[in-house]
């Protein structure tokens, strides 16, 4: 899944992060932007920087499967998350991750992954 953040109306929204989720061990695999600053609007900065380290508590707290339900009943207009999309179960998640991150994230123009 991705999660992007929508800027003012005459720019589109951004990809900001993606999530990968290990149903197997409720886990959620997770690479945000590090310049994650630089691409929201001003008034959103401060609540923005926090969100990665938030979702590393609460997916803690509530575990993988919990966190993916909340973010998806929850999430306003301003930050969305994708549909979920399946990928081949990967050998190593984090590679796989990073593997997403470019094709859907620094890729910006990209929904879904063009390929694994």
């Amino acid at each position: 899944m991705l999660l992007s953040v929508e800027r003012v109306a005459s720019r589109p929204a951004v990809n900001i992060a993606v999530l990968l989720f290990d149903a197997e061990r409720d886990r959620l695999y997770y690479r945000f932007r590090r310049d994650i600053l630089t691409v929201v609007d001003s008034e959103a900065a401060d609540v923005m920087s926090g969100v990665p380290e938030h979702l590393v508590h609460l997916e803690a707290e509530l575990g993988g499967s919990a966190l993916l339900r909340w973010m998806e009943d929850t999430l306003s207009n301003y930050i969305r998350i994708s549909e979920r999309f399946t990928v081949p179960t990967p050998d190593d998640w984090r590679a796989c991750v990073d593997r997403l991150f470019v094709d859907c994230v620094v890729s910006e123009s990209a929904e879904r992954p063009r390929s694994l």
